[in-house]
């Protein structure tokens, strides 16, 4: 039999679409997600825990390991801090070469012991308490029997003491990793202090002594200690006896309660001249001369007072100057009794011949 041979139209190959092969490109694998540790960073207590995790920003959660720099972490991503506040980094690594951190800061557990006066009078105001400063933490502070000043939210506060027996402070202490210590102070409160001087303000002369007294109710010791403000302003001793200095002046004694030195009292002191000055007046008169003087040195603040013997005062008696008339001799006495605002005196005489 005869082979024919197939002929297939050019057409009919165009119809069935053969066409020239084109090149494919390889396809590569997808990178890998960055790594994420949660949390990224925090405060822990010395010696306390904390618990990490690690996950891809496309939500997967790959396998890791976990190192710390400053501290120590488990498999699990568990850390524990050291015993000494410092700086911690965790690390955690996983496939293909990707690491993250977070920052883990260690801090010092809360301290708060609460210190305050030994001794707080009842009714004292504007009195001091503290507990030690931490670095970020918070402090809240409350008191029974008395009254805080200001919000209460420092580690030292201000507080007003009531009227009872006792005054309990508290301050709650919260460190930066959140691990809070309550410390609290029971303060006995002692009735208060009442000072006064007698007497409440003083005239001395120049080098003399004038003795203070003292009425101390409440406190403990009821003793009190006495100074003088002014440099040169002369000298008080323990019990209160004070000596003026040799120059007049304005001065201050201060005593003060050793219980509690706030209670203290202020004494003006006035420092005069001693009274001085002779008699002046005529070297001799004839009996019966009228209208006579004779005079002292007038001093500031100095009282007179005049008499005569052997004649007759006529003008002057309370004033530096007096006028007088001579008796019939054979002599008259003058006498000035000088006294300053201290109180202290001078008798100043002259006697006149009369003949």
């Amino acid at each position: 039999m005869a082979h024919s041979t197939l002929l297939i139209p050019a057409c009919l190959l165009l119809a069935l679409g053969c066409v020239e092969p084109r090149a494919v490109a390889p396809v590569s694998p997808m990178a890998p997600s960055p790594l994420v540790v949660e949390p990224g960073s925090l405060a822990v207590t010395t010696g306390q825990g904390a618990d990490f995790k690690a996950r891809a920003r496309d939500g997967s959660r790959p396998a890791v390991t976990w190192e710390a720099q400053g501290g120590s972490i488990d498999a699990s991503g568990h850390f524990t801090a050291g015993d000494e506040p410092a700086t911690a980094t965790v690390v955690a690594r996983a496939y293909g070469g990707r690491t993250a951190s977070a920052a883990v800061k260690v801090v010092a557990p809360p301290r708060g012991t609460v210190t305050a006066p030994r001794t707080v009078w009842t009714g004292a105001r504007g009195v001091k308490a503290s507990v030690p400063a931490q670095e970020g933490a918070t402090y809240a502070w409350k008191v029974e029997g008395g009254t805080l000043r200001g919000d209460g939210r420092g580690p030292s506060v201000l507080f007003d003491a009531g009227s009872d027996s006792k005054a309990v402070l508290s301050c709650r202490v919260v460190n930066a990793a959140g691990l809070g210590l309550t410390a609290s102070l029971e303060l006995p409160l002692v009735p208060g202090v009442a000072l006064s001087v007698d007497p409440a303000s003083a005239t001395v002369t120049a080098g003399a002594s004038l003795k203070f007294g003292f009425s101390l109710e409440g406190g403990t010791s009821g003793e009190v200690k006495w100074s003088v403000r002014e440099a040169g302003g002369g000298a008080v001793d323990a019990t209160g006896r004070y000596r003026a200095p040799a120059k007049p002046g304005a001065y201050t004694v201060l005593v003060v309660s050793k219980d509690d030195p706030s209670i203290k009292a202020a004494v003006p002191v006035k420092v005069v001249a001693a009274p001085a000055g002779a008699v002046k007046g005529p070297g001799k008169v004839v009996p019966g001369a009228r209208a006579l003087r004779a005079s002292v040195p007038e001093q500031a603040g100095c009282r007179y007072a005049w008499k005569i013997t052997g004649g007759t005062l006529t003008s002057g008696a309370d004033a530096p100057q007096v006028t007088f008339d001579a008796g019939e001799g054979p002599k008259l006495d003058l006498v000035c009794e000088i006294t300053n605002e201290a109180g202290d005196s001078l008798k100043a005489t002259l006697t006149v011949p009369v003949g």
